[in-house]
């Protein structure tokens, strides 16, 4: 384990209340950008959901720029789904050692019965069988407690048990979650894509802390730049984004490959999504649901 030693000048809590559908981006981005450590909590509007980010700044000067881009952002979120804005609440953390407290919070978490992503300064060890993914919560485990990530690495699983599949292309990769345990559960060739320089930056670092870097490659590519086609395509991303990328996800899938999409709301989203891919020649084979969200597996005859 790498040595954690933390430096706190100005410790802020976040609280934002936003539409459902803005979830992932926001999350996304306050793990991409401020390196937040993120939670989420359900409100008793269903369509709304409260999330806590924690975020470290040098002095009042650079919580204040951070807070005006964070309020453009979601401005400009809320305008693109045509939603109502988020609300944006601030408090400061004043105890000096409020970091390791946070720490404690952070323990080892199973995507799988078999692969568990763990903090840096966590001495786990791990159980015969398990994969360990060694990654902090400021990078990573805003994403990975997500429910959208759990289903994506449950049906990357089940994908690997089902067909042989020896390459796989993470569009939307974030820290590089997905790709690095497709790699862990036996995947030869990973490659994961990003636009966002950030995270592709967190993602190359996540694969040579995990010694990954034979299995897994992290570009800033955008999709059209990659090449070849590969057995498993996965996009866990938004529906709006994953419309776009139709036709791009369908000519990267390979022959008898499989395509997981995921960042969905049941419902409407599902079925225009379904509609879309299946008109592409994919057969929709298995559908996880969680809460309000889905992820779906498709093959390409």
């Amino acid at each position: 384990m790498r040595n954690y030693e933390v430096f706190i000048v100005k410790t802020v809590k976040l609280t934002i209340t936003t539409d459902l559908v803005l979830i992932d981006a926001i999350s996304d981005y306050l793990v991409g950008v401020w390196d937040a450590a993120v939670e989420f909590e359900v409100e008793s509007k269903e369509q709304h959901r409260v999330l806590s980010a924690i975020v470290e700044v040098a002095d009042e000067m650079q919580y204040t720029a951070l807070r005006d881009k964070l309020e453009t952002v979601v401005i400009e979120l809320a305008q693109i789904f045509t939603v109502t804005p988020p609300t944006i609440g601030s408090q400061e953390l004043t105890e000096k050692d409020w970091s390791t407290q946070w720490r404690s919070r952070f323990k080892p978490l199973h995507l799988l019965d078999n692969l568990v992503i763990v903090p840096s300064w966590e001495d786990y060890q791990p159980k015969t069988g398990e994969h360990v993914i060694e990654m902090d919560p400021g990078m990573a485990f805003g994403t990975g407690q997500h429910e959208t990530t759990q289903m994506c690495m449950a049906l990357i699983r089940l994908v690997q048990q089902r067909s042989t599949t020896h390459s796989m292309l993470d569009v939307g990769t974030g820290t590089g979650i997905l790709a690095m345990g497709a790699a862990c559960l036996g995947m030869k060739s990973v490659v994961g894509i990003d636009h966002d320089p950030e995270a592709v930056s967190a993602a190359q670092q996540n694969v040579i802390n995990n010694s990954l870097v034979d299995l897994v490659s992290i570009s800033p590519a955008v999709i059209d730049q990659v090449r070849g086609q590969f057995d498993l395509v996965v996009a866990n991303i938004v529906h709006d984004v994953l419309l776009d990328l139709a036709e791009q996800l369908s000519e990267k899938t390979g022959t008898d490959g499989h395509l997981i999409l995921s960042g969905l709301i049941e419902g409407s989203q599902v079925r225009s999504i379904t509609a879309t891919i299946e008109s592409k020649g994919f057969q929709m084979v298995e559908k996880s649901t969680k809460g309000e969200w889905a992820s779906l597996l498709f093959v390409k005859p």
